[in-house]
C-alpha cells in the first residue's frame, strides 16, 4: 500500500506482476490484490495479447478486473513512456479504485510511476526517496538480502536523477529537488505531457 502524504488509505497499491509466472510470486500478488479489493490495474510491462498467454491468467482474479496494458520500457524521458503514463492516469480517472500499479518486478517502472503520483499528491522529497527505497527493499527481501546504508543512499539518488531528467519539460525545473514544490512541478509536468487540468484534479480526487 502506498501511504505517503494525502494518499487515501488503501487506495493505491504497487507490486510485482500478478500474472507473470516466471518470477515465482504472481499468485501471491494476485491473491493479495483480491484481499485488498483492487478493482483497477495499471500494467506497465505487457500488452493484453501477451499477458493473456501466461499460464494461469484466465483463472486469476486479475483477469476479471479492469486493466490497462501499457507495454512501456523504463525510458522515462522518452515519448512512449510519457504517452503510456498519461494513458494509465486517464484510465485511473475513468475507473474506480483501489488501484494497483505494477510492471514485472515492481521496481523501476512501478517505482517511477508511483513517485509521480506521490509527488502530485504532495509527498515531500524525503517521502519520495524513502518510498522508492522501500520498493527495492521489498524486492531484495524476497531473497533475504538487506540493503546497506550506502545502497540505500545510492537508490535514493536514482529516483532523484530519474525525475530530474524526465521532468525536463517547458516551465518545469526540479533541479533543487529537496526544496522545490514537487506537487506544483508535477502538475506542470503532466500538463506538458498532454493531460488537462480537469483530468489532473480528477486523478487527485481518485487517490484521496
Amino acid at each position: 500500500m502506498v501511504s505517503t502524504t494525502d494518499m487515501g488509505e488503501g487506495t493505491p497499491y504497487r507490486s510485482s506482476s500478478p500474472v507473470v509466472p516466471s518470477i515465482g510470486r504472481n499468485t501471491y500478488a494476485d491473491a493479495l490484490s483480491a484481499v485488498a479489493g483492487v478493482k483497477t490495474f495499471i500494467n506497465l510491462a505487457n500488452n493484453r495479447e501477451y499477458a493473456e498467454t501466461y499460464e494461469g491468467f484466465a483463472e486469476s482474479y486479475y483477469a476479471a478486473q479492469d486493466v490497462v496494458y501499457l507495454d512501456v520500457q523504463p525510458a522515462f524521458a522518452n515519448s512512449p513512456f510519457k504517452e503510456g503514463l498519461v494513458k494509465g492516469f486517464r484510465f485511473m480517472v475513468e475507473h474506480e479504485g483501489p488501484y494497483l500499479v505494477h510492471c514485472t518486478y515492481g521496481m523501476d517502472r512501478t517505482g517511477y510511476t508511483i513517485a509521480v503520483l506521490e509527488a502530485l499528491m504532495g509527498a515531500t522529497a524525503e517521502e519520495l526517496k524513502a518510498d522508492y527505497v522501500k520498493t527495492h527493499q521489498n524486492f531484495f527481501s524476497v531473497n533475504q538480502v538487506a540493503l546497506t546504508p550506502k545502497q540505500v543512499e545510492l537508490i535514493q539518488a536514482i529516483i532523484v536523477r530519474l525525475m530530474r531528467n524526465a521532468y525536463k519539460v517547458e516551465g518545469v525545473d526540479i533541479s533543487d529537488f529537496e526544496n522545490v514544490d514537487l506537487a506544483a512541478a508535477t502538475e506542470k509536468y503532466l500538463l506538458a505531457l498532454g493531460m488537462e487540468k480537469s483530468e489532473i484534479d480528477a486523478l487527485k480526487e481518485r487517490l484521496r
